[in-house]
């Protein structure tokens, strides 16, 4: 399958980690537990290795994405050629919603119509280098690794999951009104009954959080919708425990096909703090400021800093260039990656400025 460019992803979060999702469906890229940790799905950088956690009808189908008004929960609309409409809702839950830790919620609406839908559940830990055993769950499937690494998807039970060769897939037919959760999980050996995990009351508190803080935005000029949707974006990169703000969700991006600067974005950069600082005090949110302010600050003490911080608050510089190289070696070759490092050229306040920039479907554009 063919990728999509960067610009038409788009992405959710939980201000520990954020997750890009393809107008496939597909989540491409995500990292946990924190924006800096291995990649779980690298899809992104190699779409035959990367790993990837795929929900779409089976057919032909444009696609469409919007966020729901006022916060980051993604909404992506297959409509079939056979005239079927299928929608994937993706969150990750925020606030008192997040206190079992980061999931990926995934709901899955057959609007009109009828549709096939196929499921693909490929985690691949630590940037693909080390290979994933699957085991069949009553309610899902378990992902692991001779480290002990693990990622989790829960479904209904009657989901016939079927494992071959590292990954997990499955097929279901819906109906007009039809509706099935997957839930995504990296951090607990048990796969539980969807209900369990309350997904439908945790996408309500969600969508209510973000309602909640979008009203507080101080801004009444021209473009006010595109800026809302800009300062999401930015709040998507606030790492939460410290005031951290990254620089972008990704790696190993370069800023053209074949070139260079595609440094690890996944940090704190120096050089970009003013600018940060001044958008979140422009548009009002001055606690995010005052936050990301006492990171600096305890970042800092040593007589020459480093010119990015890792999230955690260490004073760490950017992440080696072995540690991606094993993916990236064979990501080179589809156009995406130019060196064993390198990440989306763009930092935070760039990432805002250029999210004001909509899609024709109404969800926001990370650069």
């Amino acid at each position: 399958m063919s990728q999509a460019p960067i610009s038409d992803y788009g992405v959710i979060g939980d201000q520990h980690t954020a997750a890009l999702v393809g107008p496939d469906g597909g989540i491409d890229w995500c990292c946990a537990p924190r924006f800096d940790s291995p990649s779980m799905f690298g899809a992104l950088l190699d779409d035959v290795r990367g790993g990837t956690c795929r929900i779409a009808p089976i057919g032909a189908s444009t696609t469409e994405q919007r966020y729901l008004p006022g916060t980051n929960i993604l909404v992506t609309t297959f409509r079939l050629a056979a005239g079927g409409v299928v929608e994937v809702t993706d969150l990750m839950p925020i606030g008192p919603a997040r206190r079992h830790g980061t999931e990926l919620l995934r709901r899955v609406t057959c609007t009109r119509g009828t549709a096939d839908v196929n499921i693909l559940f490929a985690p691949r830990f630590d940037y693909a280098q080390r290979p994933p055993q699957l085991h069949r769950r009553a309610v899902g499937v378990l992902a692991t690794d001779d480290d002990d690494d693990v990622a989790t998807i829960a479904s209904a039970r009657d989901v016939p999951w079927e494992i071959t060769e590292g990954q997990a897939e499955a097929k279901i037919s819906l109906g007009t009104g039809d509706q099935t959760w997957f839930i995504v999980r990296f951090d607990d050996d048990d796969v539980h009954p969807v209900d369990d995990y309350r997904p439908q009351e945790k996408l309500d508190a969600t969508a209510r959080w973000w309602d909640e803080w979008t009203t507080h935005m101080d801004y009444e000029g021209p473009y006010r919708q595109a800026v809302e949707r800009s300062a999401l974006a930015l709040k998507l990169c606030c790492y939460e425990p410290t005031g951290a703000v990254v620089a972008a969700p990704t790696t190993s991006l370069p800023g053209g096909v074949g070139g260079g600067r595609n440094w690890d974005y996944r940090y704190t950069w120096l050089r970009d703090s003013a600018f940060v600082v001044d958008a979140l005090e422009r548009l009002g949110y001055e606690s995010e400021a005052n936050a990301f302010v006492q990171f600096l600050k305890r970042t800092s003490r040593k007589p020459v800093p480093n010119i990015c911080r890792s999230c955690s608050a260490s004073t760490d510089a950017a992440i080696s260039p072995s540690t991606c190289s094993s993916i990236s070696r064979d990501t080179a070759a589809t156009g995406r990656c130019a060196s064993a490092t390198a990440p989306w050229g763009s930092s935070s306040s760039t990432c805002m400025a250029n999210c004001s920039r909509r899609r024709t479907s109404g969800a926001a554009t990370i650069p």
